[in-house]
């Protein structure tokens, strides 16, 4: 009994060393880096609430991947752009992180640049430039009005809106993020955090060695232990919007009712400037695996929500664009007809990865030849294949 205690206080002391080391070892190795954006890659905008600093440089860093990217002049995950000539055509690109897209891609290998490429390989005379006009967390309100403040500046033949399901809700909210003194993005409203989940933000922002233990048990035990360790610093999961849910309540078709009358603006601002204009729909990785949507049901029902079709939005859309004359391009029937092997998203994150963003534009590719949105600029040898009328099957 007398020897307990001395014991007891060694053992702790000798676990204490032992962390200290392992930090310190991980601190010089450089392995558990803080994941995000790095500072100053936004600042506040009176109109838009935030944008990117053009001019920037940096490195996204996740638990999957190392990024580096270079903001050209205009703000963009981009080339730089020179003046506008006879020969080029501009596709201005709107949209969220799908579209600035450095998600464990180099800017040649994101889907709108390989967009680029096909476009070219088969151009008619034409120099075809993509311009990517993404932001971050930007909803369909906010590329609206860049839209319409600069956007239009860039004198765009085409004009064609990535829409993400979860602009759903964010088209509901406006000034809810901002910018701080770092140069990151954050959300005004704090929400009540419980007191394990403030610890554990506490040793995932100041101890490396707890950011690599977590990383390693997310890996191997699988992406679930995320959503429980903590928010979306390193595991980041999609909400489940009412969108998806079997019935239908006010606040879900307001969610609807708010999305098309912008998008319905947007269209009318570029018939206006005579401005081809097209959406196409990105699915989210839950759309497109159905053993997320097993886990995804099993929470509705605990929740006293039912899911049944996560495809649901996406015909909604589809008939609404059809009664407004509005071409749209669905993309979750042709992501669902890939080799189940191969997965096109991260494990924890919910953008495409390299194989996603090949896919992503290779369906674009040819759905704008099908929808002829590109009549007389593509050689006619390129349409090798009609995947039409059986993806607007497999979509209703």
């Amino acid at each position: 009994m007398n020897k307990l205690l001395p014991n007891t206080i060694l053992f702790l002391a000798t676990i204490l060393v032992c962390l200290v080391f392992l930090e310190i070892g991980v601190r010089i190795s450089g392995v558990a880096a803080i994941y995000g954006y790095p500072n100053g890659l936004y600042e506040n905008d009176d109109l838009l609430d935030y944008k990117i600093v053009p001019g920037i440089s940096g490195e996204l860093v996740k638990p999957e991947f190392k990024t580096k990217f270079k903001i050209n002049s205009y703000g963009m995950n981009d080339y730089e752009y020179s003046e506008k000539t006879a020969s080029d055509y501009r596709v201005l690109a709107l949209g969220d992180s799908f579209v600035w897209g450095a998600y464990g891609t180099e800017l040649d290998e994101t889907f709108l640049k390989q967009l680029e490429v096909r476009l070219n390989e088969n151009s008619n005379g034409k120099n075809f430039q993509v311009m990517k006009a993404g932001v971050p967390g930007y909803g369909t309100d906010q590329e609206l009005l860049y839209l319409k403040s600069k956007g239009i500046k860039f004198k765009p033949d085409m004009v064609i809106l990535y829409f993400y399901p979860n602009d759903f809700d964010d088209n509901m909210v406006s000034g809810e993020r901002e910018v701080n003194s770092d140069g990151q993005l954050v959300v005004k409203r704090k929400s009540k955090q419980k007191p394990l989940k403030l610890f554990r933000n506490f040793l995932f922002n100041n101890l490396d060695s707890y950011r690599l233990t977590e990383r390693t048990a997310v890996n191997i035990i699988g992406p679930k232990l995320g959503s429980l360790v903590g928010g979306d610093t390193i595991y980041n999961r999609d909400a489940i919007s009412n969108i998806y849910e079997v019935n239908y309540t006010k606040d879900t078709y307001l969610k609807l009712d708010r999305t098309f009358t912008l998008i319905k603006e947007m269209h009318q601002f570029t018939e206006e400037n005579n401005i081809p204009f097209a959406i196409v729909f990105i699915p989210a990785k839950f759309q497109v695996y159905a053993d997320l949507q097993k886990d995804i049901i099993n929470e509705g029902l605990a929740d006293n929500k039912t899911f049944d079709d996560f495809s649901k939005p996406n015909k909604i859309f589809l008939k609404w664009a059809e009664e407004e004359n509005i071409v749209i391009i669905d993309l979750l029937p042709g992501l669902l007809a890939h080799d189940e092997k191969d997965d096109l998203y991260w494990t924890l994150n919910p953008h495409w990865n390299k194989k996603g963003n090949d896919k992503g534009a290779e369906l674009i590719y040819q759905e704008l030849i099908e929808h002829q949105a590109l009549s007389g600029l593509i050689r006619p040898e390129s349409k090798v294949w009609n995947p039409k009328t059986i993806l607007n099957a497999q979509s209703r």
